[in-house]
C-alpha cells in the first residue's frame, strides 16, 4: 500500500475492509480492480489501517471505539451512562480505563465500593463522573471511590447546603466517601493527572450534603 493516497471516498468497514472507487477512466487507484459483479468499488481485505496524517474535510462517522488524544477540533457524541451501581443492592466493582468519560448512576440505598483501575501510565487523562440518584442509606451505609494503595486524590470538596464549611481543598487521601444520609443529587468527578505505574495523582471534585470525605 502506498504511504499517500488521493481518492474521492475511502470507507473503512468494521470487518475491516477497504473500499476504493475508481478515480477516472484514465487514472485509477492502485487498489482499484474491475469488479466482475458490476459494482462501483472493490473490497480489499486489510487487518489494520495506519496513516501518519488523515485530514477529513467532510463528515467522519465512527461506529467503533476511538482511543488516543484529540488535538484541536471537536468530537460530537453522547456521553456514556452506566447504571450498574444504580440498584438498591450493595455492589463492589472495579472500573476500567476504557470506561473513561462515563457517567455512573449510583443508588445509595446499600453500600457501594467503586475501585479505580490498577496503576498504569495509560491511565493519565482517564475521567469518571458519578451522580447519586437515591440518598445514601442510614445509619452505616456509604458509597466510596477508592484508589489503589499509593494513589492520591487532590480533592475540592463542596457542600450544597448546611452549616458546615461550604468548601475546602483536601489534597491527601485514597478514598472519597459519600457519607450516610448524603442527599440525592450529589456529584463526584475524578480525573487521573499522573500515573507512574506505581503511584498516581487524581483530581477530584465533590458536591454533596453532607460534605464528602477524602481519607
Amino acid at each position: 500500500m502506498k504511504r499517500d493516497i488521493n481518492v474521492s471516498n475511502v470507507t473503512v468497514q468494521c470487518d475491516p475492509r477497504l473500499v476504493v472507487p475508481d478515480n477516472s477512466t484514465n487514472q485509477t487507484s492502485g487498489l482499484f480492480k474491475k469488479d466482475t459483479a458490476g459494482k462501483l468499488a472493490v473490497e480489499h481485505e486489510i487487518c489494520d489501517l495506519a496513516v501518519s496524517n488523515l485530514t477529513v474535510n467532510g463528515s467522519l462517522t465512527l461506529k467503533g471505539t476511538v482511543t488516543g488524544s484529540l488535538v484541536g477540533g471537536t468530537i460530537n457524541g453522547k456521553k456514556a451512562v452506566d447504571a450498574r451501581f444504580n440498584t438498591a443492592t450493595a455492589l463492589t466493582d472495579t472500573l476500567t480505563a476504557s470506561e473513561s468519560g462515563t457517567m455512573f448512576l449510583v443508588d445509595g440505598t446499600a453500600t457501594n465500593v467503586v475501585n479505580l483501575p490498577a496503576f498504569s501510565t495509560d491511565n493519565v487523562g482517564v475521567t469518571y463522573d458519578f451522580f447519586l440518584t437515591v440518598d445514601v442509606g442510614a445509619p452505616a451505609v456509604t458509597t466510596t471511590i477508592v484508589l489503589p494503595l499509593g494513589g492520591n486524590f487532590d480533592a475540592l470538596i463542596s457542600l450544597i447546603d448546611g452549616a458546615a464549611t461550604p468548601n475546602a481543598r483536601d489534597a491527601n487521601g485514597t478514598t472519597l466517601t459519600l457519607l450516610s444520609t448524603t442527599v440525592a443529587g450529589a456529584r463526584v468527578s475524578v480525573t487521573c493527572l499522573t500515573d507512574t505505574g506505581s503511584a498516581s495523582l487524581w483530581s477530584a471534585t465533590t458536591i454533596s450534603t453532607p460534605i464528602a470525605k477524602n481519607t
